[in-house]
């Protein structure tokens, strides 16, 4: 199940930045699970944020159960964007260095709002 909020991130610390793949302003947290292949997203349970340097078709039933998705590649226009927003899942594409910065297992934030994707550390709940 997905925690998803309209909530505020202001104050939290910044981990990545990249491009939104939501179809509106969405913010979800959850445990952060990085993944560097399809076969280690075989741990990530339901309800986390899937962190990988992609993600493509042979992902969905992971992508099905992410409260959102961060990726190192991608942009707005991209594959992963468009299977998250298909799904209704928040998505930050794009990062860079997400797998790099992001901590496996931290609680983190993420927000997808004006077409700008982050990534905060924390659980950030409505203001």
């Amino acid at each position: 199940m997905r925690d998803v909020n309209h909530g505020s991130t202001e104050g939290a610390s910044l981990l990545v930045e990249g491009a939104a793949a939501a179809a509106f302003d969405l913010h979800a947290s959850g445990q952060a699970c990085v993944v560097r292949s399809l076969t280690e997203a075989a741990r990530c349970r339901a309800g986390e944020v899937v962190v990988a340097v992609d993600v493509d078709l042979d992902w969905m039933p992971l992508l099905r159960q992410a409260a959102a998705v961060v990726t190192d590649r991608g942009d707005h226009y991209g594959r992963v964007a468009m299977l998250c927003r298909q799904l209704g899942v928040p998505a930050v594409v794009g990062t860079g260095d997400g797998t790099a910065t992001i901590p496996n297992g931290w609680r983190v934030t993420v927000s997808c709002t004006g077409g700008v994707g982050r990534v905060f550390a924390g659980n950030q709940g409505p203001s």
